[in-house]
Parts: structure tokens; C-alpha cells; sequence
């Protein structure tokens, strides 16, 4: 009949639609952060952005200020740590120094405001190991989730070091 043959063409395509869906993958969740005009916090990020643009948005712009501008336009903030924490200590920023590699900063904020702010994830979460005294860190480091963590424990404490108006 007619309405079947209609039922059967929708289902189709709400399954072609599922497939292009799932295609995405992690498109979609760039598409989402941007719809919602998230904040995002990274350390050294500038070319992560310029990866995800090329990959989820369209064509690099031959100037850098198009580029800044377009990507302040997407979200609803970007914070650098590395950025931060050199501007911050312009005055006594060395390059040579070592005190602005994630590692390196997490540590020392983390030890100078681990007893005045706590971070805690809850258990569900399955990452608290991410919380484990120093056992086993140094493996840790350079993995995405947990670069990712200490970046945003690293924000945090920066807020507390500099003052959020600042930031």
C-alpha cells in the first residue's frame, strides 16, 4: 500500500540519517561545543585549533587576524595556560626556562595550591586515579585525558595566582 511503502522509505532514511550521524563522529562533538559556545582551556593549543579548523570547519584564511577572529566567534572563550602564564610573568619569562612546559607548571601551582583549592572528580567518573599521590606520574604525562586534566587543575590554580579578573 501507500502508507507502507511510506513507513518503509522514513525508516530508510531515518537509518541513512543514523549512518551520516555516526559517520561524524568526532564532528559532532566539535559541532556541539560550538553551538553551545563553550570556553575552552589548553595549553600550547594554537595548533590544535588550527588542525580542528581545517578538519571540522572549512579552509585555513591566508591571515592570521582572520583566523583569531573566527575562532574567537565559535566559542565562548579560549584560555592558553602556556599563553597565560608567559604573558603573566613577561617580566621574568626566560625561554629558556622549562616553567611553562604543562608539566612543569601543573607541578609547581598544584604544590603551592594543592592545600588551598581541592579538586576532586566524582568516582562515577572513573578517573580518579588522576588524583593517586605522585606513584606513577611521570607516566601520565603526554597522554590526552591527562594533559588534558592538569591543564584544567592548572587553570584553575592560575585563576587563584593571578586573579580571575585578570584572567
Amino acid at each position: 500500500t501507500k502508507d507502507e511503502k511510506m513507513q518503509k522509505l522514513n525508516m530508510e532514511n531515518n537509518v541513512a540519517i543514523e549512518t551520516i550521524i555516526k559517520a561524524k563522529g568526532i564532528k559532532n562533538i566539535y559541532d556541539k561545543i560550538i553551538e553551545k559556545k563553550k570556553i575552552l582551556v589548553g595549553h600550547n593549543c594554537i595548533i590544535d585549533f588550527l588542525y580542528c579548523t581545517t578538519h571540522f570547519m572549512d579552509e585555513l584564511p591566508n591571515k592570521y587576524e582572520t583566523f583569531k577572529t573566527r575562532i574567537c566567534n565559535y566559542y565562548g572563550g579560549i584560555y592558553d595556560t602556556k599563553y597565560l602564564y608567559l604573558y603573566s610573568n613577561k617580566e621574568n619569562a626566560n625561554i629558556n626556562d622549562t616553567s611553562f612546559h604543562l608539566e612543569d607548571l601543573y607541578k609547581s601551582l598544584h604544590e603551592k595550591y594543592k592545600d588551598k583549592i581541592t579538586i576532586s572528580i566524582p568516582e562515577k567518573e572513573q578517573f580518579t586515579n588522576y588524583l593517586d599521590s605522585k606513584e606513577k606520574e611521570k607516566e601520565k604525562f603526554h597522554q590526552a585525558d591527562y594533559d588534558a586534566f592538569v591543564t584544567g587543575c592548572a587553570f584553575i590554580y592560575m585563576k587563584e595566582e593571578y586573579g580571575e579578573e585578570n584572567i
